[in-house]
């Protein structure tokens, strides 16, 4: 799991090669490994006024 993957070029094509079934990730950078929204964080935050 992670929370901004910069997955770039073939890493994460490398990351799965190793035998790891699943990346999951926040929607922080959008990516087809991105299941994890941030919204409802973000959005608590703003409507405390930070």
């Amino acid at each position: 799991a992670c929370t901004h993957p910069v997955l770039a070029g073939d890493a994460l094509q490398k990351i799965l090669k190793v035998d790891v079934q699943a990346v999951i990730a926040t929607d922080t950078i959008e990516h087809r490994t991105s299941v994890v929204s941030v919204a409802p964080l973000i959005a608590g935050a703003i409507h405390q006024g930070f």
